[in-house]
């Protein structure tokens, strides 16, 4: 029922109770048209402004689930968003990760702590080790340099 059937039953109600003195029949008459007409009129209105709550309410659990559904395909592309990030921010790390165990420090500080961690031959190979280690380092470096111009 829209707003404008609501509207004409109302004022049908308050016409037939402004004039309900002088033309509904007393209760002792066995004719009760009007009367009927008036306890009908006012069901219908009495219905119309429950369905119209119901809507309402209807209406509104629809807007928060509009709302919550646009907050979960926002938070699902967030997530999807942050997901590329993490694995972006864990290739670079392993890079990171990769350059600093290549790098010559690294590998000196390596050699040095397994001579006295594992003594024998490690500790005989070592002067031999720290040789080549600066020399291949010392290529790469070269090598890194002509490449760069």
């Amino acid at each position: 029922m829209n707003v404008s059937d609501k509207v004409e039953l109302t004022a049908q109600i308050r016409e037939i109770k402004q004039n309900g003195g002088g033309n509904l029949p007393n209760r002792d008459s066995g004719h009760r048209p009007m009367a009927k007409r008036l306890a009908l009129l006012e069901s219908k209105a009495s219905l119309a402004d429950e369905y119209q709550a119901q809507v309402e309410r209807l209406l509104g659990d629809v807007q928060e689930l509009r709302v919550l559904l646009a907050e979960s395909e926002s938070g699902s592309a967030g997530k999807v968003r942050d997901a590329e990030l993490a694995s972006e921010n864990e290739q670079r790390l392993k890079a990171e990760v990769e350059s600093l165990k290549s790098s010559t420090a690294f590998r000196l500080g390596l050699l040095i702590v397994e001579a006295f961690a594992r003594p024998g031959k490690n500790l005989v190979f070592l002067p031999y080790r720290i040789t080549k280690l600066f020399y291949t380092g010392f290529r790469n470096r070269l090598a890194a340099r002509r490449l760069a111009k």
